[in-house]
């Protein structure tokens, strides 16, 4: 699946795809992780974007519970029809049932792929370290 995604619009990463999720967590719906236990979790995340062909400004920022961003970003500056990825990680400190999801910014003038069934470029892997 491939997403397009205008210029000046920021949405949920939808990954489409589950590998191993062990607690049955994911929430398709809502694009995001639901965490099952109190304690501290490693938040990776990658996309894969195409459609630049002009410079333009991506952020990849990673949300917990809808508004507090962590300040792991990526930015990508681009002049190509390539395919680059963008990356961000953080360590959450959560509580159960606190949530994460994958937001991408788009700064460009016109509209970029998202693809989202590219399991080895577009993924998000959320792991439970423990407690503090």
């Amino acid at each position: 699946m491939s997403l397009t995604l205008q210029p000046g619009l920021q949405i949920a990463i939808p990954y489409d795809t589950v590998q191993f999720d062990n607690f049955n967590k994911w929430d398709s719906t809502n694009y995001r992780y639901v965490f099952p236990l109190n304690g501290v979790y490693s938040v990776i995340a990658n996309v894969r974007i195409t459609g630049i062909t002009i410079n333009a400004r991506h952020i990849l920022n990673i949300f917990t519970n809808g508004s507090d961003r962590w300040d792991s970003t990526e930015e990508a500056w681009g002049t190509s029809t390539l395919y680059p990825t963008l990356k961000c990680c953080a360590l959450v400190n959560a509580n159960a049932n606190d949530y994460v999801d994958i937001q991408l910014v788009h700064y460009g003038t016109q509209d970029i792929t998202i693809h989202t069934g590219a399991p080895d470029y577009t993924f998000l892997c959320v792991s439970y370290i423990g407690t503090l």
